[in-house]
C-alpha cells in the first residue's frame, strides 16, 4: 500500500487535471524517449484512489476532486466502479476498463467532466496516436521517459496530448501519466461558443492498495 502527497489543479465542469504561481508548481526534465507503459503499470484495485486539487483564473478557492475506486463490475475481471468526489461530495459514479489494448473511464451519469470520455491506447509509446469518439478527437504521445518534480517528488511521465476540433468549439488536454500511480496532472483549455476556459488539475494525494 502506497500513499503519497504532490500537485495542485484547477476547476470541475468535469474530472480527472492553472497556477504555477503556487508551490505545488512542477518542473520538467527531458530524458531520451524510450520505453512504454503498459496495462500493468496502470494501477486499478479496490479500495485505491486519487485526490486532486483543481486551479483555474477563475476560482477562487481550491477545489478538489477525488476518485476512489469502489468496486468491480460483477461478471468482468477488467472493469471497474469509482465513485468521483468533488470537496468531499459525491457528484458521479464512473466506469474504468482496461485490458492490454485499451484503458477508457466512461460517466455513468453523464455528469459534464473532463474524464467522462477519456481514453488511453496501450502502450503508450512516443509517436503513438488514436482517434477516440470520432474522427475530429485524437490523442497522441508527444514524450516518454519525462522526469516530472513537484513538491519535492519525482515521477517518470509519458505526456499525452488530446485535440478535439469543431465549429465554435475545441478542446486541448494535456495528460502526463506517472508508471505505477496513474494520471497525476492534466491541463485543459477549451472554448465553448466563444467562451474561453483553462483548467488544471494537480495530484495532491493518492493511496493504492
Amino acid at each position: 500500500m502506497k500513499s503519497n502527497f504532490s500537485f495542485q489543479i484547477s476547476n470541475i465542469s468535469g474530472y480527472l487535471i492553472i497556477l504555477f504561481m503556487l508551490w505545488h508548481c512542477g518542473k520538467e526534465n527531458i530524458y531520451p524517449s524510450s520505453g512504454s507503459l503498459s496495462n500493468s503499470q496502470i494501477p486499478l484495485s479496490k479500495g485505491s484512489w486519487w485526490k486532486y486539487t483543481i486551479t483555474s483564473p477563475d476560482i477562487k478557492m481550491l477545489d478538489t476532486l477525488k476518485i476512489e475506486i469502489i468496486d468491480t463490475q460483477k461478471g468482468a475481471t477488467n472493469n471497474y466502479l469509482a465513485a468521483i468526489f468533488y470537496n468531499e461530495k459525491i457528484i458521479d459514479t464512473a466506469s474504468i476498463f482496461k485490458n492490454d489494448v485499451v484503458f477508457q473511464f466512461t460517466s455513468l451519469n453523464k455528469v459534464d467532466s473532463y474524464f467522462s470520455d477519456f481514453k488511453l491506447f496501450l502502450p503508450l509509446q512516443k509517436g503513438k496516436s488514436w482517434q477516440n469518439e470520432n474522427k475530429l478527437d485524437s490523442s497522441t504521445v508527444i514524450d516518454t521517459n519525462v522526469l516530472y518534480s513537484l513538491n519535492r517528488f519525482n515521477y517518470e511521465v509519458f505526456s499525452v496530448k488530446r485535440f478535439y476540433n469543431k465549429p465554435n468549439n475545441y478542446l486541448t488536454q494535456f495528460y502526463r501519466i506517472s508508471k505505477d500511480i496513474g494520471i497525476i496532472t492534466l491541463k485543459d483549455d477549451r472554448k465553448i461558443d466563444e467562451e474561453y476556459k483553462t483548467k488544471y488539475y494537480w495530484l495532491l494525494d493518492y493511496k493504492l492498495k
